[in-house]
């Protein structure tokens, strides 16, 4: 096995996590006791996961059919179905693009 780089050159304040800095906590399973907790979670942490400065940028325009932009929509998916456990849901989605969307319209009221 080659090593690829021996450190990181990354600088860290104090005030820093650099766990979540990098994303590395972003891969890990996690266990909700409801979907707000879920949408909760998610909220935060989609800058670093899509990429984005603005959550409400996954909403589409009233023009665009579907709930969420379909880019975002199948990430966000894919993303929930691997890691996220709700309590009192089935094995199956574990991704709910409308209660989520409601939820950004709250939160950036």
């Amino acid at each position: 096995m080659n090593l690829v780089r021996e450190h990181i050159y990354e600088k860290f304040t104090e005030d820093s996590n650099p766990i979540k800095d990098l994303g590395i906590e972003l891969y890990a399973h996690r266990n909700f006791n409801t979907r707000e907790d879920s949408h909760e979670y998610l909220y935060k942490i989609l800058p670093i996961l899509l990429k984005i400065n603005n959550p409400k940028s996954i909403i589409p325009p009233d023009s665009y059919p579907g709930i969420l932009v379909n880019e975002y929509y199948q990430i966000l998916f894919k993303y929930c179905n691997k890691y996220f456990s709700i309590k009192g849901t089935s094995n199956g989605c574990k991704f709910f693009p409308l209660s989520f969307k409601n939820f950004i319209l709250r939160k950036e009221k």
